[in-house]
């Protein structure tokens, strides 16, 4: 089954959507995401894929030292990836 190619920002709002559905319930990974704010979160997430994908200028922030704080806290381990 094909799939069409991520081209609009509503693309990118569903792939974030359906992907949090999956991970969030996850027995494995799920603890990582139990304490989000989601309501403040989402348009962050989004922001960001939209930068990466499809090139816009939204995202502002260090995704790289929220997600050091948060191995801080719950450490990754690499069967979590």
């Amino acid at each position: 089954m094909s799939r069409p190619d991520i081209t609009r920002p509503a693309d990118v709002h569903l792939l974030i959507d359906r992907f949090y559905a999956e991970v969030r319930p996850d027995p494995l990974i799920g603890h990582f995401f139990t304490h989000v704010d989601w309501t403040h979160h989402t348009p962050r997430i989004e922001a960001f894929w939209e930068q990466l994908l499809l090139g816009t200028a939204r995202f502002e922030g260090d995704p790289m030292g929220a997600h050091r704080l948060l191995n801080a806290r719950l450490p990754m381990e690499r069967e979590h990836f």
